[in-house]
């Protein structure tokens, strides 16, 4: 029997800790490497809940996405006020943090 004697903290696995950390103000990494690092995220979380209605949800995560992307931005280049004009072609810009509302919804390819 194997038993583990470590911390809650080190039990957890790899990809939530990356999750956990991608727009945290520890973040030292260049952009481009946050930007991708979110882009993988948002594309993962897209296709795990690709199945019904997802307008309204996408629109609620794009909202909270560009909001957290701003104040990260914001953070990071200590800059006043919201930081909108500034940093929304940083954000949107090419390449740009993914948009879900803009991604393709592609239907099933095999039948029932």
């Amino acid at each position: 029997m194997v038993s583990w004697r470590g911390s809650v903290e080190e039990k957890r696995a790899p990809d939530q800790e990356e999750g956990q950390r991608t727009l945290t103000p520890g973040n030292k990494g260049a952009w481009p490497e946050v930007q991708a690092r979110l882009n993988r995220l948002l594309r993962g979380w897209s296709a795990y809940f690709s199945y019904g209605s997802l307008a309204t949800a996408h629109q609620a995560v794009d909202r909270h996405v560009f909001d957290r992307v701003l104040a990260f931005l914001r953070r990071r280049h200590k800059t006043p006020g919201r930081g909108v004009r500034r940093f929304s072609d940083q954000i949107y810009g090419n390449p740009g943090v993914l948009v879900l509302n803009r991604v393709r919804k592609v239907s099933p390819t095999c039948a029932l």
